[in-house]
C-alpha cells in the first residue's frame, strides 16, 4: 500500500510540475517552442508512465488481497459436543402434536399419524388383521400340500 501511495504522490508532483511548466511558457508566448514542446512531452510521458505503474500496482494489490482471503470457513463449534436434532418421540414436533391431541385440538405437524411401515409408522389394526388372515390362508394352503417350512 505504501508503494501505491508513493506512486500517487510522484504522479501528482509530476503533473503539478507539468502544469507549472506549461503555464509559465504560455505567459511568455501563446505557442511552445520545439525545445519546450519536447520538454513538456517528456513530462507528460512521465505522468503517463506513472499512471500505468499505478494501475499495475493496484491490480497486483487486488490479487494479493484476494489470495489473502481464507479459502474456507473456520470450524467455530466443537464437533464432539454438537447437539444432534432429536427424532421420533423426542422431537419438538411430536411433543407439540401430542399436547394438541391431549387438549382435543388438531395436530399441527401431523407426526402422530399412522402410515405404512415403509415410512416408519405403525400398522393399523385393520391392516394387521388383513395381513394375518392372508398369512393364515397361505399357511393352510401349504399344510394341505405337505410343505412344512413356511415363512410367515
Amino acid at each position: 500500500m505504501n508503494k501505491l501511495l508513493e506512486l500517487y504522490e510522484k504522479r501528482n508532483k509530476a503533473l503539478a510540475a507539468a502544469r507549472t511548466f506549461l503555464d509559465a511558457r504560455r505567459e511568455v508566448s501563446d505557442t511552445l517552442t520545439a525545445e519546450d514542446s519536447a520538454t513538456y512531452d517528456r513530462m507528460e510521458g512521465e505522468v503517463t508512465a506513472l499512471t500505468a505503474e499505478i494501475e499495475r500496482e493496484s491490480k497486483l494489490s487486488a490479487i494479493e488481497n484476494e489470495l489473502k482471503k481464507p479459502t474456507s470457513a473456520p470450524i467455530t463449534s466443537n464437533p464432539q459436543n454438537a447437539e444432534k436434532p432429536k427424532t421420533g418421540r423426542a422431537s419438538e414436533e411430536y411433543r407439540a402434536d401430542f399436547a394438541c391431541v391431549l387438549r382435543g385440538k388438531m395436530p399441527i405437524n401431523n407426526v402422530l399419524s399412522t402410515s405404512p411401515d415403509a415410512d416408519g409408522g405403525s400398522v393399523s389394526r385393520a391392516r394387521a388383521r388383513g395381513n394375518l388372515m392372508q398369512r393364515l390362508q397361505i399357511f393352510s394352503n401349504t399344510e394341505a400340500h405337505g410343505k412344512k417350512h413356511v415363512r410367515l
